[in-house]
């Protein structure tokens, strides 16, 4: 099966994926969004969870250990970098290699775009906030002052995921 096929055609095992890899992003997401961190724990059961599915068949999108191990070096090569130049915090290199065996090396590209553009959105809103009001700073007691500034990277990447997730369940609605 083609990594770009339609989920509509899948057996239980690749639904099941499917759902694994859903709750997985969406834990991801959350803590990201909320607390500008994703812990170490959350991404060691992604990995693990994104190997055992790989390992009993039930991959989502047709994928193989050739192209999920790929996308785990090829993502966290590309966002070490980042991370280096002190640009991207070591949770969101982490997360992108998860994300790699989750989602393979043919749609690592897109979802990395799609988090690329929204977080550039993000930047240009909090910007805008920053100029009109610069003394209103959101609140958030499981967050420390300096971290709304962050960009949640991570927590963008799971939405692009997850957007295509949806997007293969449904492709009407694409």
């Amino acid at each position: 099966m083609s990594s770009l096929q339609p989920l509509v055609s899948l057996a239980w095992p690749q639904w099941l994926g499917c759902a694994a890899a859903a709750v997985f992003l969406s834990s991801v997401l959350c803590f990201d969004l909320l607390q500008r961190r994703v812990p170490n724990l959350l991404l060691a059961i992604g990995a693990l969870g994104a190997l055992a599915v790989l390992a009993s068949g039930s991959a989502p999108f047709g994928l193989r250990w050739a192209s999920a191990l790929t996308a785990a070096t090829m993502a966290f090569a590309a966002l070490l970098a980042a991370y280096a130049a002190g640009v991207m915090g070591a949770g969101d290199v982490k997360f992108a290699a998860v994300l790699g065996l989750w989602v393979g090396a043919p749609l690592l590209g897109p979802i990395a775009i799609g988090a690329g553009l929204l977080a550039g959105l993000h930047a240009l809103l909090w910007l805008g906030v920053k100029v009109v009001r610069p003394l209103a700073m959101p609140y958030s007691p499981a967050m420390p002052a300096g971290r709304w500034e962050q960009i949640p990277f991570a927590a963008y990447l799971a939405l692009a995921a997850l957007a295509w997730i949806g997007r293969c369940l449904m492709p009407g609605f694409a």
